[in-house]
């Protein structure tokens, strides 16, 4: 079967599994590059992209014990990567955050991953930029969701981003 014959759902899996597959194979050679486990930089993308949380929060986006995520986070704070601050409601309770030195190396984790869509439009001409723009922002307006209209799988609580 050829492209042309691919139907509407098929395609974008097709696009899909290619840009998910490129970008991620340049963003985990980023992550080991950087010197970062999986764990630890999923726990810098959430700070990122939810802001603030405490140890809890991580253990359970990661899906293990608050022993261990206490542990990964001391790692973090050692790298100067997160800070963890006291509660002002709790003083017993720390929050985490990213420090500049971690926002910058998520900055360029980020820019890594979508390195390859500039290389990618390039073969574009002005035409078809816009018109798979206007695709895309529909599909963007049909997939709005928040992580609880996710489902999760059992795959998701082996270490995947949710």
């Amino acid at each position: 079967m050829t492209d042309d014959h691919l139907t509407f759902e098929a395609a974008l899996a097709a696009w899909n599994d290619r840009m998910l597959q490129r970008a991620m194979q340049a963003f985990w050679q980023f992550t080991r590059e950087a010197g970062i486990s999986a764990p630890q930089m999923q726990t810098l993308m959430r700070l990122h992209y939810r802001g603030e949380c405490n140890v809890s929060e991580v253990g359970s986006h990661l899906d293990i014990s608050n022993p261990a995520a206490s542990q990964l986070i001391q790692r973090l704070v050692d790298e100067g990567l997160v800070v963890r601050q006291a509660m002002q409601s709790d003083r017993r309770a720390k929050t985490l955050t990213l420090t500049a030195k971690g926002q910058a190396l998520v900055d360029a984790a980020i820019a890594t991953r979508h390195a390859g869509l500039a290389q990618l439009a390039a073969g574009l001409d002005e035409t078809e930029k816009e018109r798979i723009r206007a695709a895309l922002l529909a599909l963007l307006a049909a997939g709005q969701t928040t992580d609880s209209d996710i489902p999760r799988t059992e795959a998701a609580g082996q270490g995947e981003t949710r």
